[in-house]
């Protein structure tokens, strides 16, 4: 069964979505990074080749920079900021502005956490960490082509079970029908959830293991041949094995 979801189409996402006391205290860490180190970070994801995904984020910091201090809010300041740039369609310059103007209503203990001095401070910073960032933008970009394509999968159940044959009183059970239901259960285009139940033979159920394999084989070789023709594979949720 599809989980219950609440739905309100083209609802406005104010930026105090973002923008939290936690968000704050990490702008007001900006103002602690060494210029030297600020500066080799922001190079250093400026000519990243490739697709930049969150754990890829991270990495890349992580390699220049062992002091998690320094990692941490950056990271989460250019992926929080971004997704949320990009979901509502707005621009760095007007977030940024949206910060310095409302920075006292935002939150009773807001200027404990960043006073308007410290944000102007901190400001010509976080303006070079919200340019474009190519591999974050070509990330996004593979994204939005994974969302686009086809309607997502949430979840596929076979579910098997025995129909009684009764007799013609009702009054004793000739024979079992063991009844094989395969529900599908995508992402519409609304984003709500729509199912599908199709029910397979027995015949049907070997043939669709069949075909999982034969895929699976296939995916297999495409990204082999991918890696040897060296072209890249971006890390979305499509193109992500489970671990498990």
């Amino acid at each position: 069964m599809p989980k219950p979801v609440f739905y309100m189409r083209n609802f406005p996402v104010p930026p105090e979505a973002v923008i939290s006391s936690a968000f704050l205290s990490d702008i007001k860490e900006l103002s602690a990074i060494d210029d030297g180190v600020f500066d080799k970070l922001m190079e250093i994801l400026r000519l990243a080749e490739g697709f930049i995904d969150r754990d890829g984020l991270t990495e890349k910091l992580k390699h220049e920079c062992d002091d998690e201090d320094v990692t941490r809010p950056v990271a989460r300041i250019i992926f929080n900021v971004g997704r949320y740039l990009q979901d509502t369609g707005r621009k760095a310059d007007w977030f940024i502005e949206q910060i310095g103007n409302d920075l006292e209503e935002l939150a009773e203990d807001s200027q404990e956490i960043l006073s308007k001095e410290d944000f102007e401070k901190v400001r010509p910073r976080l303006e070079r960490l919200l340019q474009p960032i190519p591999g974050l933008d070509r990330q996004a970009k593979a994204e939005t082509l994974c969302e686009v394509t086809g309607h997502p999968l949430e979840t596929v159940d076979m579910i098997c079970d025995l129909r009684p044959i009764f007799n013609e009183e009702r009054s004793a059970i000739e024979g079992m029908l063991p009844l094989t239901t395969l529900r599908i259960v995508c992402t519409g285009p609304d984003g709500l959830p729509t199912a599908l139940d199709a029910l397979l033979s027995r015949q049907q159920v070997i043939e669709l293991v069949e075909k999982a394999k034969a895929t699976e084989k296939k995916l297999d070789l495409l990204e082999q041949h991918a890696e040897d023709s060296n072209i890249v594979v971006p890390p979305t949720s499509l193109t992500r094995a489970s671990e498990k």
